[in-house]
């Protein structure tokens, strides 16, 4: 028992396996399949935003993550790795179970790594998306580094800040540095010359005025503007 699945015109026969007595899943594996591999990465690329590096889970999506790169001409990307390594300095974890997976897996990051990603935009790879919960757990460990998340659709201006890192607010310690990760969901509009301070989340089609400093979350589908920005309307669909 197979479905056919169609990626952006390619054409796969997935067979089908069974999780519960009334829940099947198609088991789409990249694994060996060149052809779907390169095609996949560059369709990928097509909808990815400007980013500085990319990042995959341990071990499906790493042939779909090098390919993205390769065609990219980037010179390095990341892997989480599903447990410590004893080459690893010292690590980032967390826990996470999807609908494939017997028990909880871990998954892990070096230091080293998260130094490199702290402050900087990451969009995270997987081959594979059920219930979301592995999504969910790579956004929490690049969350976890510092990184910089940026969805699909999104507009950023000229000149934007965006700030990951601040300073200790005791003076004997003012020279200790602390980073909190900054998340912009799909379809964000930030206008030019705003600055984004640590932490902060931007909502799904949210605008972030010209010349705006925004200091906390700003929530989906609304406008915001000023220093610090506050709502100054809600985004009406039509």
């Amino acid at each position: 028992m197979t479905y056919e699945m169609d990626i952006a015109g390619l054409k796969r026969d997935l067979p089908l396996c069974k999780v519960t007595d009334d829940l099947y899943i198609g088991a789409f594996v990249m694994f060996g399949d060149v052809e779907l591999t390169v095609h996949c990465a560059a369709e990928l690329l097509k909808l990815t935003p400007e980013y500085d590096y990319l990042i995959a889970p341990e071990a499906k999506a790493i042939p779909l993550v090098y390919e993205m790169a390769r065609q990219s001409g980037a010179d390095k990307y990341f892997v989480a790795r599903k447990k410590a390594k004893a080459y690893m300095s010292s690590v980032f974890q967390v826990h996470v179970k999807s609908i494939t997976t017997q028990g909880v897996q871990t998954l892990v990051l070096d230091q080293t790594d998260a130094e490199l990603i702290h402050g900087k935009r990451i969009v995270i790879v997987d081959d594979v998306i059920s219930t979301g919960e592995s999504l969910r757990a790579m956004e929490e460990l690049v969350n976890e580094a510092g990184g910089i998340i940026v969805g699909n659709d999104v507009f950023i201006g000229p000149k934007v800040n965006l700030i990951t890192i601040n300073h200790d607010v005791n003076p004997d310690n003012r020279s200790a540095t602390y980073g909190r990760p900054i998340v912009i969901e799909d379809k964000v509009w930030i206008g030019i010359n705003s600055t984004i301070l640590p932490g902060v989340r931007i909502g799904y089609g949210a605008i972030v005025g010209a010349g705006s400093v925004v200091t906390k979350d700003v929530p989906a589908m609304t406008v915001v503007a000023g220093n610090p920005a506050r709502i100054i309307k809600t985004i009406e669909n039509k």
